[in-house]
């Protein structure tokens, strides 16, 4: 049976979160789960914020746009 959704904030389950997350992780990593993310921008900075924004002002996004170095 697949994993419920989770509340964010103060549940008595919080523990349950990181083991949740580490399975997604090696589903991703075993090739069984596959991530939406389609295009990388690179490093989080002006241009790309608006290239990014662009992108997705323009409808022809698919998948998730992801800027990286937070």
């Amino acid at each position: 049976m697949p994993e419920q959704p989770r509340p964010l904030f103060q549940s008595a389950d919080m523990d349950r979160q990181p083991k949740i997350l580490t399975q997604v992780a090696r589903l991703v990593d075993a090739g069984i789960m596959v991530s939406t993310a389609t295009k990388d921008l690179g490093p989080v900075n002006a241009a790309n914020l608006r290239e990014a924004h662009s992108i997705m002002e323009s409808g022809t996004a698919i998948g998730k746009i992801t800027l990286t170095g937070f």
